[in-house]
């Protein structure tokens, strides 16, 4: 297990392990604010960015995997950075209310193009000719 850090405080941990050619990557962590954040890892000689956390419970975490050869060597170092401008919004205890419109979501193909539709939200018409042949 290693310790994520942030502004030379310990704000969380990840543990990494190799399977075949890919190292499988979880990290946990407590940041200080409800702020959007990315988990970098790095060494002496690689530094992969290695996405954004998401709130799960009260802890933020991040599921990954990268590719063994894109980083050499074992000393593996974890920091935590601000990530881009935006604020997750989470609510104890209250599901999200979009979660509930995904129930009747489908994929439905409009004008040669694939979308995901909801009863929810209009669907744009279908004008018989695809975007990519319009003589079709």
């Amino acid at each position: 297990m290693f310790e994520i850090h942030m502004d030379n405080n310990v704000v969380g941990n990840a543990t990494i392990y190799q399977t075949g050619l890919y190292y499988h990557i979880h990290c946990t962590c407590n940041p200080p604010s409800n702020e959007m954040y990315r988990i970098i890892m790095y060494n002496d000689s690689a530094c992969v960015d290695l996405g954004i956390c998401v709130p799960d419970g009260d802890v933020f975490t991040l599921f990954t995997r990268i590719s063994a050869k894109s980083f050499r060597g074992d000393n593996f170092k974890f920091k935590m950075v601000r990530g881009v401008k935006g604020e997750y919004v989470v609510l104890a205890n209250t599901p999200f209310e979009h979660l509930s419109r995904l129930e009747t979501a489908r994929l439905q193909k409009i004008n040669g193009q694939l979308w995901i539709v909801t009863d929810s939200v209009p669907v744009p018409q279908d004008s018989g000719q695809s975007q990519e042949h319009p003589n079709k």
